[in-house]
């Protein structure tokens, strides 16, 4: 994932807890109406879609800045 490539070693160990985490527990908050959902790391923020028991993971951005950015845009 291109994402997760470009961040640093401690963000990659801290955005890889929060994955780890999907297993367990599945992300619930929603993004307005749509059917991605938000996981917060520190800073940053993981988007995912849930389909049924699996969560594909869209984007992850290492600051709250660059997920605005994004959601302004319009999401894919």
């Amino acid at each position: 994932m291109q994402d997760f490539e470009e961040l640093d070693k401690s963000a990659k160990l801290l955005f890889a807890k929060h994955i780890k985490k999907f297993e367990a527990l599945v992300p619930r908050r929603f993004l307005g109406g749509s059917n991605y959902t938000v996981e917060n790391v520190g800073q940053g923020r993981i988007i995912c879609k849930v389909e049924g028991e699996t969560v594909y993971i869209v984007r992850m951005f290492q600051t709250h800045k660059e997920y605005e950015k994004w959601f302004r845009s319009g999401m894919p």
